[in-house]
Protein backbone atom coordinates (compact mmCIF):
# COMPACT_ATOMS: atom_id res chain seq x y z
CA UNK A 1 0.00 0.00 0.00
CA UNK A 2 0.93 3.43 -0.82
CA UNK A 3 1.58 5.70 1.84
CA UNK A 4 4.49 8.12 1.41
CA UNK A 5 3.95 11.19 -1.68
CA UNK A 6 6.59 12.78 -3.16
CA UNK A 7 6.21 16.01 -4.97
CA UNK A 8 8.24 16.47 -7.95
CA UNK A 9 9.02 20.51 -8.93
CA UNK A 10 10.62 21.47 -11.91
CA UNK A 11 13.94 24.16 -11.55
CA UNK A 12 15.53 26.07 -14.36
CA UNK A 13 19.57 24.78 -13.96
CA UNK A 14 22.17 26.01 -16.03
CA UNK A 15 25.26 24.92 -14.32
CA UNK A 16 26.83 23.74 -11.11
CA UNK A 17 26.66 26.58 -9.02
CA UNK A 18 22.63 26.99 -9.35
CA UNK A 19 22.84 23.33 -8.93
CA UNK A 20 24.69 24.15 -5.63
CA UNK A 21 22.29 26.95 -4.57
CA UNK A 22 19.03 23.98 -4.93
CA UNK A 23 20.79 21.71 -3.04
CA UNK A 24 21.33 24.55 -0.46
CA UNK A 25 17.78 25.48 -0.66
CA UNK A 26 16.51 21.81 -0.02
CA UNK A 27 16.31 20.71 -3.15
CA UNK A 28 17.64 17.37 -4.70
CA UNK A 29 18.02 16.41 -7.76
CA UNK A 30 16.40 13.52 -9.18
CA UNK A 31 15.54 11.45 -12.57
CA UNK A 32 12.58 9.58 -13.66
CA UNK A 33 12.81 6.80 -15.63
CA UNK A 34 10.66 3.92 -16.25
CA UNK A 35 8.48 1.14 -19.04
CA UNK A 36 5.67 3.99 -19.91
CA UNK A 37 7.91 6.72 -19.57
CA UNK A 38 9.22 8.03 -23.27
CA UNK A 39 12.13 9.94 -22.05
CA UNK A 40 14.28 10.12 -18.17
CA UNK A 41 12.65 12.98 -16.54
CA UNK A 42 14.98 15.07 -14.65
CA UNK A 43 13.19 17.61 -11.64
CA UNK A 44 13.70 18.29 -8.32
CA UNK A 45 12.44 16.93 -4.65
CA UNK A 46 11.85 18.46 -1.00
CA UNK A 47 15.11 17.15 0.91
CA UNK A 48 12.99 16.69 3.79
CA UNK A 49 10.10 14.96 1.86
CA UNK A 50 12.57 12.46 0.35
CA UNK A 51 14.70 11.92 3.34
CA UNK A 52 11.34 10.99 5.39
CA UNK A 53 10.51 8.83 2.47
CA UNK A 54 13.75 7.16 2.76
CA UNK A 55 13.71 6.30 6.15
CA UNK A 56 10.02 4.90 6.53
CA UNK A 57 11.34 1.83 4.73
CA UNK A 58 8.60 1.91 2.32
CA UNK A 59 9.12 0.45 -1.34
CA UNK A 60 6.37 1.73 -3.08
CA UNK A 61 5.96 5.49 -3.10
CA UNK A 62 3.69 7.88 -4.69
CA UNK A 63 5.18 11.47 -6.87
CA UNK A 64 3.15 13.82 -8.23
CA UNK A 65 4.76 15.71 -11.05
CA UNK A 66 3.29 18.57 -13.36
CA UNK A 67 -0.40 17.43 -12.24
CA UNK A 68 0.37 13.11 -12.95
CA UNK A 69 1.01 10.75 -10.62
CA UNK A 70 3.44 7.71 -10.43
CA UNK A 71 3.68 4.62 -8.64
CA UNK A 72 7.49 4.71 -8.36
CA UNK A 73 9.95 2.96 -6.28
CA UNK A 74 13.88 4.29 -5.58
CA UNK A 75 15.86 2.86 -7.15
CA UNK A 76 19.25 4.16 -5.73
CA UNK A 77 19.63 7.06 -3.41
CA UNK A 78 22.71 8.52 -3.47
CA UNK A 79 24.41 10.68 -0.32
CA UNK A 80 27.52 12.93 0.40
CA UNK A 81 30.20 10.55 1.30
CA UNK A 82 31.20 12.90 4.66
CA UNK A 83 27.80 14.95 5.88
CA UNK A 84 25.68 11.48 4.74
CA UNK A 85 23.27 14.66 3.59
CA UNK A 86 21.16 13.23 0.13
CA UNK A 87 23.00 14.27 -3.38
CA UNK A 88 20.46 13.01 -6.14
CA UNK A 89 17.90 10.27 -6.44
CA UNK A 90 17.12 7.92 -9.00
CA UNK A 91 13.45 6.54 -8.91
CA UNK A 92 11.75 4.06 -11.59
CA UNK A 93 7.93 4.40 -12.40
CA UNK A 94 5.58 1.35 -11.94
CA UNK A 95 3.13 0.18 -14.30
CA UNK A 96 -0.14 -0.18 -12.43
CA UNK A 97 -1.04 -3.96 -13.34
CA UNK A 98 2.47 -5.12 -14.69
CA UNK A 99 3.94 -6.77 -12.00
CA UNK A 100 7.90 -5.79 -11.46
CA UNK A 101 10.76 -7.73 -9.60
CA UNK A 102 12.89 -5.86 -7.04
CA UNK A 103 14.60 -6.50 -3.60
CA UNK A 104 12.75 -6.45 -0.37
CA UNK A 105 13.70 -6.78 3.40
CA UNK A 106 13.40 -9.71 5.82
CA UNK A 107 12.88 -9.52 9.15
CA UNK A 108 13.31 -12.66 11.61
CA UNK A 109 10.01 -12.48 14.09
CA UNK A 110 10.74 -14.73 17.46
CA UNK A 111 13.59 -17.36 19.33
CA UNK A 112 13.54 -20.25 18.09
CA UNK A 113 13.02 -23.66 19.69
CA UNK A 114 16.75 -24.39 19.32
CA UNK A 115 17.85 -21.37 20.98
CA UNK A 116 15.76 -21.14 24.00
CA UNK A 117 15.92 -25.17 24.87
CA UNK A 118 18.18 -26.78 22.83
CA UNK A 119 21.88 -24.34 22.99
CA UNK A 120 21.51 -23.50 19.35
CA UNK A 121 22.12 -19.36 18.18
CA UNK A 122 20.47 -18.13 15.21
CA UNK A 123 22.18 -17.38 11.74
CA UNK A 124 21.01 -14.84 9.67
CA UNK A 125 22.59 -15.83 5.88
CA UNK A 126 20.63 -13.45 3.87
CA UNK A 127 18.55 -10.12 4.85
CA UNK A 128 16.73 -9.70 1.32
CA UNK A 129 14.83 -11.44 -0.74
CA UNK A 130 13.79 -10.96 -4.81
CA UNK A 131 10.01 -11.10 -5.72
CA UNK A 132 7.41 -10.43 -8.73
CA UNK A 133 4.60 -8.76 -7.54
CA UNK A 134 2.07 -6.14 -8.75
CA UNK A 135 2.31 -2.91 -7.78
CA UNK A 136 -0.11 -2.23 -5.28
CA UNK A 137 1.03 -5.82 -3.51
CA UNK A 138 4.86 -5.21 -3.21
CA UNK A 139 5.18 -5.62 0.71
CA UNK A 140 7.73 -3.63 2.81
CA UNK A 141 9.11 -6.20 4.23
CA UNK A 142 8.79 -10.34 4.32
CA UNK A 143 8.28 -11.42 8.35
CA UNK A 144 9.54 -15.01 8.85
CA UNK A 145 8.22 -16.51 12.12
CA UNK A 146 11.41 -18.53 13.47
CA UNK A 147 9.53 -19.57 16.71
CA UNK A 148 9.52 -23.61 15.95
CA UNK A 149 13.03 -23.46 14.03
CA UNK A 150 14.77 -26.47 16.09
CA UNK A 151 18.68 -27.16 16.30
CA UNK A 152 20.10 -28.21 12.70
CA UNK A 153 17.12 -26.66 11.13
CA UNK A 154 17.06 -24.12 8.35
CA UNK A 155 14.72 -21.78 6.43
CA UNK A 156 15.26 -21.58 2.50
CA UNK A 157 13.59 -19.25 -0.14
CA UNK A 158 11.17 -22.50 -1.33
CA UNK A 159 10.03 -22.07 2.14
CA UNK A 160 8.30 -18.38 1.56
CA UNK A 161 5.34 -18.52 0.43
CA UNK A 162 2.85 -15.10 -0.02
CA UNK A 163 -0.22 -14.32 -1.04
CA UNK A 164 -0.05 -12.09 -4.28
CA UNK A 165 4.08 -12.12 -4.33
CA UNK A 166 6.33 -14.55 -6.06
CA UNK A 167 9.52 -15.61 -4.94
CA UNK A 168 12.30 -15.00 -7.58
CA UNK A 169 15.09 -15.49 -5.87
CA UNK A 170 16.35 -19.43 -6.40
CA UNK A 171 15.02 -21.99 -3.89
CA UNK A 172 18.06 -23.33 -2.74
CA UNK A 173 18.71 -19.91 -1.00
CA UNK A 174 19.49 -20.11 2.08
CA UNK A 175 17.60 -17.56 5.00
CA UNK A 176 18.49 -18.48 8.17
CA UNK A 177 19.67 -21.41 9.97
CA UNK A 178 19.71 -22.58 13.84
CA UNK A 179 23.62 -23.95 14.62
CA UNK A 180 25.55 -24.92 17.42
CA UNK A 181 27.33 -21.96 18.98
CA UNK A 182 31.43 -22.22 19.37
CA UNK A 183 31.64 -22.93 22.41
CA UNK A 184 28.81 -25.59 22.75
CA UNK A 185 31.16 -27.27 19.52
CA UNK A 186 34.73 -26.55 21.29
CA UNK A 187 32.92 -28.45 24.64
CA UNK A 188 31.90 -30.97 22.76
CA UNK A 189 35.21 -31.87 21.25
CA UNK A 190 36.74 -31.49 24.51
CA UNK A 191 34.48 -34.25 25.86
CA UNK A 192 35.21 -36.58 23.00
CA UNK A 193 39.15 -35.93 23.51
CA UNK A 194 38.78 -36.67 27.31
CA UNK A 195 36.77 -39.99 26.99
CA UNK A 196 39.15 -40.80 24.20
CA UNK A 197 42.53 -40.37 26.69
CA UNK A 198 40.77 -42.07 29.33
CA UNK A 199 39.96 -45.61 27.52
CA UNK A 200 43.61 -45.13 26.26
CA UNK A 201 44.84 -45.18 29.49
CA UNK A 202 42.15 -48.15 30.68
CA UNK A 203 43.95 -50.41 27.56
CA UNK A 204 47.34 -49.55 29.12
CA UNK A 205 46.36 -50.41 32.52
CA UNK A 206 44.78 -53.98 31.23
CA UNK A 207 48.00 -54.50 29.48
CA UNK A 208 50.09 -53.83 32.20
CA UNK A 209 48.17 -56.11 34.74
CA UNK A 210 48.37 -58.74 31.95
CA UNK A 211 52.22 -58.34 31.96
CA UNK A 212 52.60 -59.08 35.36
CA UNK A 213 50.76 -61.86 35.92
CA UNK A 214 53.05 -63.55 33.76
Amino acid sequence: MVESKLIGVVREVTGKVELKNQRKNGFIPANLYGPEIEKNITFFLNEKELNKAVKSGKKVHSLEFEGTEHMVILREVQRHPVTWALVHADIVGLTPGVETKLSIPLRFEGIPEGVRNQGGVLIVNSRYLQIEALPKNVPDEIVIDVTELALTHNVHASDIERENVTVVSPGSMLLCSVNLTRAAVAAGEDEEGAEGEEGEEGEEGAEAKEDGKE
